[in-house]
């Protein structure tokens, strides 16, 4: 016969039991939560899980499992950390300098660049597309794109091993960057991208923050561990609202949407994801709505080419830049209604401009537009693998082989987060 208390009885519980049991009872109901990733599919991450788990993907699962292994050692970054002070006087406020832009006076040959340059301080700055100024190296811009590197493996990390020390580190570098008040970094750009005499801070410095797309999916991966709270998931859900408000309702804001090559896709890329974690349905769908006219028929020729990456000094990188940004974006307008992969008018469509891309990609035919420095084709394994998925066209699939350094040197998640959907 059980002796255990029943009915009435159990509401004598002491407080500090039914303490205990209402937080676990809290801990529970956040780790079952939906993974609520939207770039990264949920379903296939859930189906990849249980691959691994089979001893499938090995391969992939130990290139992550190193990178994961090195987060564990870098790391946190904070804003609080540079040298240099924002125009605000807050170091809390994100800054960065323009990476192709040099003094006026970089080379005593091209003084035609600009009528009133000063000798002595080298203002205003003038542009060099393609060269990176190694002033403009280090700092915010590189700290954000380490931070969210960091996390991206952790998070996978987590999710896929299922090791607690991961979420751990996740989430010290998440609290870090975007929630203690010390260290944390202000919802806004308005310092990103400066050219020294000529602005503060401008539309381009969003491209900086693009890999936030890849962080909003990282996050929810961490849901079902012990580290990662649900006070930790409502505030930076806060973080990333005030943070979305500024993208769509600022002038550096602005600029950025409006731009009519890769920044302006990458703006709906970041947008849309930070939308979409938030559950700001009303901007992700606006975005949606809005892409297949605001950035295929404007960016995308009837026969594929990307003409305002086409006039860059590194024009088949940045080709292949937009490419991947219009690949995102597909993916994400898809939870609006919104088919982009299908879209086309006029012969303007993310499909041709992939199969413009094609042959070069695989060495097919060399590269005939300007590229001052070598290109790694190996980078499009990913969208070779998401357009053999969404085309259901096998011979994309086939053609990952022909590309370069695609043994999981720097692409081993995209079997983890886009698995093979066709046979070859």
């Amino acid at each position: 016969v059980s002796t255990q208390s029943t009915g009435p009885d159990m509401l004598f519980l002491p407080k500090s039991q039914l303490l205990i049991g209402v937080i676990l009872l809290s801990y529970v109901l956040f780790s079952l939560a939906q993974l609520n990733t939207y770039l990264w599919n949920s379903k296939d991450l859930q189906q990849t899980k249980v691959a691994v788990k089979n001893g499938q993907l090995a391969a992939a699962v130990k290139a992550l499992t190193e990178a994961a292994n090195l987060a564990l050692t870098t790391g946190p970054w904070s804003v609080i950390n540079k040298t240099e002070v924002p125009p605000s006087g807050s170091k809390h406020d994100y800054y960065s300098l323009a990476p192709y832009w040099w003094p006026c006076n970089w080379n005593q040959s091209s003084r035609s660049e600009t009528l009133d340059c000063d000798e002595k301080t080298g203002l205003p700055w003038v542009r060099r597309d393609g060269h990176v100024n190694p002033m403009t190296l280090g700092g915010d811009h590189d700290a954000v794109g380490d931070m969210i590197d960091a996390v991206t493996r952790l998070g996978l990390a987590y999710y896929f091993i299922g090791e607690e020390k991961y979420a751990s580190r996740a989430t010290y570098v998440l609290r870090t960057w975007f929630l203690d008040a010390t260290t944390k970094m202000n919802p806004n750009l308005n310092f990103g991208q400066a050219v020294p005499g000529i602005t503060t801070g401008r539309g381009e410095g969003l491209i900086g923050t693009r890999g936030f797309a890849d962080l909003v999916n990282a996050i929810p991966l961490l849901r079902g561990s012990m580290s990662w709270t649900s006070d930790d998931d409502k505030n930076i859900k806060i973080w990333f609202n005030d943070f979305l408000n500024w993208m769509m309702n600022s002038k550096v804001g602005d600029e950025e949407d409006e731009a009519k090559n890769n920044h302006g896709t990458w703006f709906d890329v970041q947008a849309t994801s930070i939308a979409l974690f938030v559950s700001n349905f009303t901007v992700s769908s606006n975005i949606a709505r809005l892409a297949p006219q605001k950035r295929v028929v404007v960016q995308i020729e009837s026969d594929g080419k990307l003409p305002m990456e086409l006039e860059r000094t590194k024009s088949f990188g940045y080709s292949q830049f937009d490419l991947q940004a219009f690949f995102y974006l597909a993916i994400l307008t898809d939870y609006s209604n919104v088919d982009l992969f299908a879209f086309s008018s006029d012969g303007r469509s993310i499909r041709k401009a992939f199969e413009f891309l094609f042959p070069y990609a695989i060495d097919l035919k060399p590269w005939p537009y300007e590229q001052i420095e070598p290109f790694d084709r190996g980078v499009f394994f990913e969208q070779f693998r998401i357009a053999a998925n969404v085309y259901q066209d096998s011979s994309y699939e086939s053609a990952i082989a022909k590309l370069p350094n695609t043994n999981y040197n720097s692409n081993y998640m995209v079997d983890l987060l886009y698995p093979k959907k066709t046979e070859i």
